[in-house]
């Protein structure tokens, strides 16, 4: 081998040593949505004994614990036989987008559930949550809102609903 191979394969290793020594700077984590469970049909003749919010309106309650954010759709509008249920998350600057939606809807009905949601790595700070409902219809307000989590942890907000699945 000449000098100039050696010298060559030397700086090579150099270079690799270098490249996989060095550690990245951490990156924040990224900011994640998702489903984490869902009531049955909600049968509302005894609403006043086992739920706290009556079928005539669509809310959402949160808290904010440890970057984590939970959230409850309470009364969000279905299909009666809806397969399941999951949620797309859109994350843009400062506004949270939650597309829910069913796996199938197998009857002709309308039902009531509540649908828990989680959004992990979230930094305190002041974000609008909107909800996209398939069944709400032009009627009926957006279930949207702004929190502030640097000054408020835990919160509501309700909108009244006006068409069936609604108030029965």
């Amino acid at each position: 081998m000449t000098k100039q191979s050696i010298l060559n394969i030397f700086l090579l290793f150099t270079l690799l040593m270098f490249v996989f020594s060095c550690e990245k700077s951490p990156d924040k984590e990224k900011v994640y949505g998702k489903l984490t469970s869902f009531t049955d049909c909600k049968n509302f003749k005894n609403f006043y004994a086992t739920d706290s919010v009556s079928s005539n309106y669509s809310c959402a309650e949160y808290s904010y614990v440890n970057n984590t954010l939970s959230i409850t759709h309470v009364n969000a509008g279905f299909n009666c036989c809806p397969g399941s249920f999951d949620a797309d998350f859109a994350f843009e600057n400062d506004s949270i987008n939650i597309s829910e939606y069913e796996t199938g809807s197998a009857c002709d009905c309308e039902c009531l559930y509540d649908l828990d949601f989680e959004i992990y790595n979230l930094e305190a700070s002041t974000y609008r949550i909107v909800f996209i409902e398939p069944y709400v219809g032009l009627s009926n307000e957006e279930l949207s809102f702004t929190v502030n989590l640097t000054d408020s942890a835990q919160g509501s907000f309700c909108v009244e609903r006006v068409h069936y699945p609604w108030g029965l």
